[in-house]
């Protein structure tokens, strides 16, 4: 954080060699995004998606794009509506983040994949979550506080300004 702005956030996400070597498609996505909360204070994000991959997750890298673009327009529009000086944000930021959010975003993701699905028309089957497997991991930044939370399995690293790395959660 520099002057109570965190820098902007940067995603990037690239191939490996071994999906380059099966013409398999990356499974990973991300995506981030910086915005002003109601009250006009700068709010970033950061969205990273984890997909399966393998046969049963084929849609993986559907799910994992899909899951970061629910994120953020679900995020985006709590903040748009969110005062962040408040006498309670801190408390119902952590609520929000930590049983509401990740709750809101996998219905949203259930919904948008089975829709993904039906104007796709895929012959392979019923139609099943799995096949678009994915984890995710956000962080939100505030000029107050800062948060994440997340659906699945994934762990949170820390890069201090020296270069030096620590598992900050798993």
């Amino acid at each position: 954080m520099v002057n109570g702005e965190w820098s902007t956030p940067i995603t990037c996400t690239s191939i490996g060699a071994s999906h380059r070597r099966q013409n398999c498609p990356c499974q990973d996505a991300s995506d981030s995004s910086t915005f002003l909360s109601f009250d006009r204070y700068s709010v970033s994000v950061m969205i990273v998606a984890d997909g399966h991959g393998g046969k049963p997750h084929f849609l993986s890298h559907e799910g994992s794009s899909i899951a970061c673009k629910v994120s953020l327009e679900i995020i985006k529009n709590y903040f748009i509506a969110t005062c962040l000086l408040t006498k309670n944000m801190m408390h119902d930021s952590y609520l929000w983040l930590s049983k509401q959010l990740p709750m809101q975003i996998y219905c949203e993701w259930l919904s948008s994949i089975e829709e993904h699905w039906t104007m796709h028309h895929f012959d392979s089957g019923v139609f099943d979550p799995v096949i678009y497997g994915t984890t995710l991991g956000i962080v939100v930044m505030t000029p107050f506080w800062w948060g994440y939370t997340g659906v699945g399995d994934w762990d949170l690293i820390f890069r201090r300004q020296s270069g030096i790395v620590s598992l900050f959660s798993e």
